[in-house]
C-alpha cells in the first residue's frame, strides 16, 4: 500500500532550491489499491450520492460495477477511453473501471463543441467514447469531421449512460458493467490530458504512479467513514479526479456529487457535508451564510488561486491548492494570506526560482519551476512568475495559466479558431482577474468587426468557459524575444485603453 512516509510541514534549503519532505511510494501500489485502501467484501456503507437525482450507490456495488467495465474494458478496448461525462455516478465507474483495467483515461469537457471534440479525438486516436445520449450526436459529427480530415473511415464505438435518445450500434453502459473476466492491465498510462502548447494541441501521457502521488499530495487527511464530502470540481479534470473521487473514496467518506454548477451551500445544508472541495468562486456562496447554516462543515479545499483576500468561515479549516489549471497540485497552503500567496510545496516536490539564466534566491521574483513525481520527475515551467521568502512560501507576481471555473483556458487554441474569423488578421488572448479578453488586428483596419460578432463567433466553437468578456482592436501586437505575444504586457495595457489605437467592449 502507498504512504506518505513524512510530513509535509518542513523545507530543507538545497542551494536555491526549495524541497519540500519525501513521498513515498511503496513498489508495486496502484490506484486500484489506493482507492479500495478500507474496503471489505459485502461493505454495505454508501460511497456515492447524486445531489441532482438523489440516487445512492454503495461501495461493494461500486467495486463490482467498476470490476465489471473494467473486465468489458480489458477485452474490448485498445487505446485510449474518451469520457464525456459530467459529475456524475457513471463517470467514477467509468474512471475506476479504466483504472483497474490499465486503459488510458481521456477525459474531455461534456460542454466541448464539435470542433474541439473533433480535434481531441484526432489527437488522441480513441477506440471508444463514454457519454450521455444527448450528446452521440456531437460526437457523430466530430467523427465525420476527423473522416473528412483523415479522407478514410474512422472506427469509433459509442457508449451511452442512458437511454433517453434511442440509435443502433450504440452500447449500454450498465450492460458492460455486468461483465465477468479476468481484468488483465494494458498499460501504466492512467490518463491522457491535451492542453494546447506552442505548436499546437499537445496531449500529456500521465503514469499511474504520477496520479497516484497526486492523490497522496491533496488527500483527505480529516475525513473517514461516516463522513460526508461534497465534490464539485469537474471530474473531467484531473484535479476533480484525484482530489474528489480517488482521495474522496480512498477516505472511506460518502461523495456528494454536484453537477459542476450546482449551488455549493444548498448541499452543504442540505446532505450536512462534512467537507467540500471546490473552484474559488463557488466560496462566495458560503461565505454569504451565517455560521448556523454551515453547521457540520469542517474543511474546504479550493482549487486554484484567489482573486481577493481568503474569506473566514469561522470553524471550517480552508485549504488552498494550487499549480496549473485543472491540476496537478504543485503549492499548498492554510488559506489565510492574500491573494499572490500560494504556500509551501507539497510533499515529494522541488520548486526554483529562476531569472538571468540562473536559480535565484530568497525575495527574487522570476520563472517558478517545479519538479514532483506528479509532474513526472522532470523540472516543469510553471508559467508563473513569483518569488519565495526565507521560511519556503512562495508568492505569485504573474499568475502563468489561465483557468475559469476551476477549467483551463489555452490562449492559443482560442488565438488559432479567431484566425478563421474573416474580418481577424491576427489576435492574442489574454487574462485579467475579472476577463478573458481577444487583442485583435482587424483584416480591414477601416472597417473592423462587431466585437459582438467575434465573441459570438468564437462562443459557437468553443466550450461556455472560454467565451470571450471583452474584443480591443489594436494596430499592433506586443511580441516577446522568443517571437510570442506578450500577454504580460497586454494585460497591463488593458487598464489603460489609450494604449490601443481603438478600443470596443462586449
Amino acid at each position: 500500500m502507498s504512504k506518505v512516509l513524512s510530513s509535509v510541514s518542513r523545507f530543507l534549503a538545497r542551494g536555491y532550491t526549495v524541497r519540500a519532505s519525501d513521498l513515498s511510494i511503496a513498489p508495486g501500489s496502484s490506484l486500484h489499491e489506493y482507492v479500495w485502501t478500507g474496503l471489505q467484501r459485502g461493505d454495505a456503507r454508501n460511497a456515492l450520492l447524486c445531489s441532482q437525482t438523489g440516487r445512492k450507490i454503495g461501495y461493494e456495488r461500486l467495486r463490482q460495477a467498476s470490476e465489471g467495465f473494467a473486465s468489458w474494458l480489458s477485452s474490448n478496448a485498445a487505446g485510449p477511453l474518451t469520457v464525456m461525462l459530467p459529475n456524475s455516478v457513471e463517470m467514477v465507474v467509468t474512471s475506476l473501471g479504466a483504472l483497474e483495467a490499465g486503459i488510458p483515461l481521456s477525459p474531455i469537457n461534456p460542454d466541448s463543441s464539435t470542433e474541439e471534440i473533433s480535434r481531441i479525438l484526432k489527437t488522441m486516436s480513441t477506440d471508444w467514447v463514454v457519454t450521455k445520449s444527448s450528446l452521440i450526436h456531437n460526437v457523430l459529427e466530430a467523427k465525420r469531421m476527423v473522416e473528412e480530415q483523415r479522407k478514410q473511415e474512422y472506427p469509433l464505438g459509442i457508449i451511452t449512460i442512458d437511454d433517453d435518445i434511442v440509435f443502433n450500434g450504440v452500447l449500454h453502459f450498465v450492460d458492460l458493467t455486468e461483465t465477468k473476466g479476468i481484468v488483465h492491465r494494458r498499460s501504466n498510462t492512467a490518463l491522457i490530458t491535451q492542453r494546447w502548447g506552442d505548436n499546437g494541441q499537445e496531449k500529456k501521457e500521465v503514469s499511474t504512479e504520477s496520479l497516484l502521488a497526486s492523490c497522496l499530495q491533496a488527500a483527505w487527511s480529516d475525513l473517514g467513514p461516516g463522513d460526508r464530502l461534497a465534490a464539485s470540481v469537474p471530474m473531467f479534470t484531473r484535479y476533480g479526479l484525484t482530489h474528489g473521487v480517488l482521495s474522496g473514496l480512498a477516505s472511506g467518506a460518502e461523495i456528494v456529487i454536484l453537477p459542476a454548477a450546482s449551488d455549493l451551500t444548498t448541499t452543504v445544508q442540505r446532505y450536512k457535508v462534512n467537507a467540500a472541495s471546490a473552484v474559488p468562486s463557488a466560496v462566495g456562496q458560503l461565505v454569504k451564510n451565517r455560521l448556523v447554516d454551515l453547521q457540520g462543515l469542517r474543511s474546504l479545499t479550493i482549487a486554484g488561486q484567489l482573486g481577493t483576500e481568503c474569506p473566514s468561515l469561522a470553524g471550517v479549516s480552508v485549504t488552498q491548492h494550487y499549480g496549473p489549471p485543472e491540476g496537478p497540485v504543485v503549492f499548498s497552503q492554510q488559506a489565510e494570506g492574500g491573494a499572490a500567496r500560494v504556500g509551501q510545496p507539497v510533499a515529494g516536490t522541488e520548486v526554483r526560482v529562476t531569472a538571468g539564466g540562473g536559480e535565484v534566491g530568497p525575495m527574487s521574483e522570476g520563472e517558478i519551476w517545479a519538479r514532483g513525481p506528479q509532474l513526472g520527475d522532470a523540472w516543469t515551467a510553471t508559467g508563473d512568475s513569483g518569488y519565495y521568502d526565507a521560511e519556503g512560501t512562495f508568492y505569485l507576481t504573474r499568475a502563468g495559466g489561465l483557468s475559469r471555473e476551476g477549467l483551463g483556458v489555452w490562449p492559443g487554441e482560442l488565438e488559432a479558431a479567431l484566425q478563421q474569423h474573416p474580418g481577424v488578421c491576427s489576435a492574442a488572448v489574454f487574462g485579467t482577474p475579472s476577463a478573458l479578453v481577444a487583442a485583435v488586428i482587424p483584416a480591414d483596419p477601416y472597417s473592423p468587426p462587431d466585437p459582438a460578432d467575434v465573441v459570438s463567433w468564437l462562443a459557437a466553437r468553443t466550450a461556455p468557459h472560454k467565451r470571450l468578456t471583452d474584443v480591443v482592436f489594436s494596430a499592433s501586437l506586443p511580441m516577446t524575444p522568443h517571437g510570442r505575444f506578450d500577454r504580460a504586457v497586454l494585460a497591463d495595457r488593458y487598464s489603460s485603453p489609450l494604449n490601443y489605437a481603438a478600443v470596443s467592449s462586449v
